[in-house]
């Protein structure tokens, strides 16, 4: 059902940095678009950064079509007031959409509340403000996120107030929707449902030769939690490589963030005998193109391995978080997840790239796939019947 309302959407916790976040950003749109064609969407803007990150933050929102809703402060200015002042004299002017006209708030954050993210984060991401939006009577709606663990004080205080003010809220793993349902007042409006990047479509880009680059290597500095584990998980992708290449077939490096990501890439690099292509790709629908297309993933990034199993890739994933457990046990998949202490790695690698299995291992990935799709088609129909109440 297509809606003529007229409607003030904001989408936090996206971002242009990490691709799985903007794809996130990408899978909202179309959806939104869909649902609500009069609809404006916008992200945040905070104008208390330099020139230059504003106007590279500006272009990009604009890119997608999106308003900008200034916040922080500049000059010691509050954001609405600055903008009222002075940016109206900008070229932002015709693109500003001011807190006070939005209608409807959707968080889409991935992984920002628990324990290892603590409460200051909670609170830029959303406690410090969510009092004040709900008695401005806007809607606000958690999308599919993992959660917890809830250990500290201070974070279930913050985490407390957000589900007491939410109208609904996501929780995309069965572990994270047990640690939400353990939270007070956090029955009747806490629901199961899977990453809803599921349901966009991949493009590939005409320049990518999958005959060429075969099996995706997606790294995360992540994984790099202190010197023994940084050293292992270096170790680890090399050896990985090197199987996969023995195997006869052609792994390559596939950014899915920044720098960090591709220091892990040249590291690995450095001690190869055949170094791997690095392949950037800046359009996250043409990224999951070509995850689409290759033959295998190995993936230490969370959307790396959603856009693998969404699309019936056989994949092997690394874990810093039970969110990869999760997702691989979505898909009945557990045995892909690689973990300490690696004794097992060439039947890992064996069960990426074996022939006489693939067949079958995409059959199996792309059922759990369809299934997996139409509850994200049903979390949509429940954030529109909110949205339309």
């Amino acid at each position: 059902m297509i809606s003529n309302r007229e409607i003030n959407i904001e989408i936090r916790g996206v971002s242009f940095v990490n691709k799985g976040a903007e794809l996130m950003l990408n899978a909202v749109i179309q959806q939104i678009r869909k649902r609500y064609p009069n609809a404006k969407m916008a992200m945040e803007l905070n104008i208390g950064k330099d020139r230059q990150f504003i106007e590279t933050q500006y272009q990009k929102i604009r890119s997608y079509g999106l308003y900008v809703k200034p916040s922080g402060r500049r000059y010691k200015i509050p954001a609405a007031l600055f903008a009222a002042l002075f940016l109206r004299f900008s070229k932002m002017r015709a693109h500003l959409l001011p807190e006070k006209d939005i209608h409807v708030v959707l968080d889409a954050s991935g992984f920002a509340f628990g324990d290892q993210w603590g409460a200051t984060f909670a609170k830029k991401r959303l406690s410090d403000d969510i009092e004040k939006w709900k008695l401005a009577g806007k809607k606000i709606i958690l999308l599919p996120q993992a959660f917890g663990p809830f250990g500290k004080h201070d974070v279930v205080k913050e985490v407390n107030k957000i589900i007491h003010n939410v109208d609904l809220v996501f929780a995309r793993d069965k572990l994270s929707y047990e640690h939400l349902k353990a939270l007070s007042g956090a029955d009747g409006l806490t629901y199961l449902r899977p990453d809803f990047t599921n349901l966009s479509l991949g493009e590939k880009p005409i320049s990518f030769d999958q005959n060429k680059y075969q099996v995706a290597v997606i790294p995360n500095f992540k994984m790099l939690n202190g010197g023994e584990n940084a050293a292992a998980y270096l170790h680890l992708l090399k050896e990985i490589v090197t199987g996969i290449q023995k195997r006869g077939y052609t792994p390559f490096f596939l950014m899915h963030e920044g720098k960090k990501d591709e220091d892990i890439a040249l590291k690995v690099n450095s001690t190869l005998a055949q170094p791997l292509a690095i392949i950037w790709e800046e359009n996250p629908l043409k990224l999951k193109g070509i995850i689409g297309a290759v033959h295998g993933v190995v993936t230490s990034r969370f959307h790396g391995l959603v856009s693998a199993l969404s699309q019936g890739v056989p994949s092997l994933a690394t874990s810093w978080s039970h969110k990869y457990e999760m997702l691989l046990a979505d898909y009945a998949y557990s045995e892909a997840l690689v973990k300490p202490p690696y004794q097992d790695l060439e039947q890992k690698i064996d069960l990426l790239l074996d022939e006489d299995k693939h067949a079958s291992i995409r059959a199996k990935l792309r059922e759990k796939a369809s299934i997996e799709k139409e509850k994200s088609v049903e979390m949509w129909e429940q954030v529109f019947k909110v949205v339309d109440s």
